[in-house]
C-alpha cells in the first residue's frame, strides 16, 4: 500500500504553491457554519491538516524504513506551517484567518474550527497556541462556533489529547445529549437547522465520535508500537464513578473495569495471552490484571 500513500502525498505537494500553502479548487468544507474557505484562495485548516498528514505518512515511512521519503515529507510539513504563521496570523485578532483570498488579501472570518485545526497540526506554538485554546474554550463575538458533530471530533481529540475526560464527557452529554433528549435512536447530521428541522439526515456516520472516544479516550484503550503486542492503557474517566468496556485487537479482547474509591481509580484489566500493558495513571491510582 506504501506507493498508493506515495501518490496521495504527491497530490499534496502539487498543490502547494510558491508561498508555501495548500490550495485546492474544490468544495472546502470543513463545517456546517459560516466559515470562509473559497475554492479560489488557500483555505487555512487545509494546510494545517496536510502538514498534520504528512507527519503521519512520514511515521509510517519511518515504520518501514523509508527514510528518505520520511525525511521529505517532515521538511514538506514544517514548510506548510512555517507558511500558515506567516501569511494567515492576524495580529489584530489575535488568532488564524479562514483563508488567504485570491486576490492575497487576508479573509474576514475568523473560527473556532481554523483555531482547533491549527492547535492538532502544532502549527500554533507558545502564546499563538494559548491564545488558540482560549478561543476553542471560549469562543471571542463575532467568531465562527462550531456548528455540527463532524467538526466537534476534531475538538475532542484535541481534547483526548492531554486526557481531559471532563472536558469531553461534557461536550458529549451537551451535544449528543440533545439528539438523545429528541428521541434519537441514530447520530444525526446535525443539531438543529435553521428552518425548523432538527436535521438533514438522521443517520450519519460523521457523528459517530462517541463510538471512538469513549473506548480510545475515556476508557483509554489504544494500539502500542507496529508490530508488537503492546496496549495502551491511558484512561480519562474525567467525572465518572466507575466505568466498563470491551476493546477488540487482533489477539482478543481487552476488557477494562474501574471503580472510583475517593480521589483515587482502581482498574482491572483483562488482557489476551502474550499482550503487555503499557498503563499511565493519575498518582493514587491502582491497576490490576486478571
Amino acid at each position: 500500500m506504501f506507493g498508493w500513500v506515495g501518490k496521495c502525498v504527491a497530490g499534496i505537494e502539487a498543490n502547494v504553491g510558491r508561498d508555501g500553502l495548500f490550495r485546492l479548487r474544490a468544495w472546502n468544507m470543513f463545517d456546517w457554519a459560516a466559515m470562509e474557505t473559497p475554492a479560489d484562495g488557500a483555505v487555512t485548516h487545509l494546510s494545517c491538516l496536510a502538514a498534520q498528514a504528512l507527519d503521519d505518512v512520514a511515521e509510517l515511512a519511518e515504520w518501514l524504513d523509508r527514510r528518505a521519503e520520511s525525511v521529505r515529507w517532515r521538511t514538506t510539513a514544517a514548510q506548510l506551517r512555517e507558511s500558515v504563521n506567516r501569511h494567515l496570523w492576524d495580529d489584530g485578532t489575535q488568532a488564524y484567518a479562514d483563508c488567504l483570498r485570491a486576490d492575497g488579501a487576508l479573509g474576514a472570518v475568523r473560527s473556532q474550527q481554523t483555531q482547533v485545526a491549527a492547535l492538532l497540526a502544532g502549527v500554533a506554538q507558545g502564546k499563538r497556541a494559548q491564545r488558540c485554546r482560549e478561543i476553542v474554550a471560549h469562543a471571542p463575538e463575532g467568531f465562527v462556533r462550531a456548528g455540527s458533530p463532524f467538526f466537534v471530533f476534531f475538538q475532542l481529540e484535541l481534547l483526548a489529547r492531554n486526557a481531559d475526560g471532563r472536558a469531553m464527557l461534557e461536550l458529549m452529554r451537551r451535544s449528543w445529549g440533545f439528539m438523545l433528549r429528541e428521541g434519537a435512536t441514530t447520530f444525526w447530521e446535525l443539531w438543529s437547522l435553521t428552518s425548523g428541522r432538527l436535521t438533514r439526515s438522521h443517520c450519519h456516520g460523521w457523528s459517530a465520535a462517541p463510538t471512538y472516544f469513549l473506548s480510545a479516550a475515556i476508557l483509554g484503550i489504544t494500539p502500542g508500537r507496529p508490530g508488537s503486542r503492546i496496549v495502551r492503557f491511558r484512561p480519562a474517566p474525567g467525572d465518572l464513578r466507575s466505568i466498563r468496556g470491551n476493546v477488540p485487537t487482533p489477539w482478543g479482547w481487552v476488557k477494562v473495569v474501574g471503580r472510583r474509591s475517593g480521589h483515587a481509580w482502581n482498574y482491572t484489566l483483562a488482557v489476551p495471552a502474550g499482550c503487555r500493558v503499557e498503563a499511565e495513571l493519575g498518582g493514587a491510582d491502582k491497576v490490576t490484571f486478571r
